[in-house]
């Protein structure tokens, strides 16, 4: 699948329900990628491959992918113009997000969605 068409069909597949839970009194249609971060890199991990990356923001922590070398964020929309700390990126486990009991449950949610969305 290229980036591409993930994209798009993510952007169908969030919801309130794959949101990080301290998000979820927030999110709304205008900005479905809010908190959508870490559950969405896991799922550019699984089709696109590369890493999967933290960072700081202003709001907290981000998770994104590297791939090829080039930063990929899908979400980085819900911060309505602010540029995470992508410099300071440090490298983490599919393990260690899935590890996380609620990450997990919202992954395999938004893995479900995503699945529905491209039948």
């Amino acid at each position: 699948m290229l980036l591409e068409e993930l994209t798009k069909i993510l952007e169908l597949s969030w919801c309130k329900d794959t949101s990080s839970p301290s998000m979820q009194d927030s999110w709304n249609e205008d900005n479905k990628a809010l908190g959508q971060c870490a559950v969405t890199a896991l799922i550019v991990n699984d089709f696109l491959g590369g890493k999967i990356m933290r960072c700081m923001c202003e709001s907290g922590s981000h998770y994104y992918n590297l791939i090829d070398g080039k930063i990929v964020d899908l979400t980085v929309n819900q911060f309505l113009g602010e540029i995470p700390l992508y410099e300071e990126g440090t490298s983490r486990t599919r393990e260690y997000l899935l590890g996380n009991e609620d990450t997990n449950k919202r992954y395999e949610k938004l893995l479900y969605n995503l699945k529905q969305s491209s039948a």
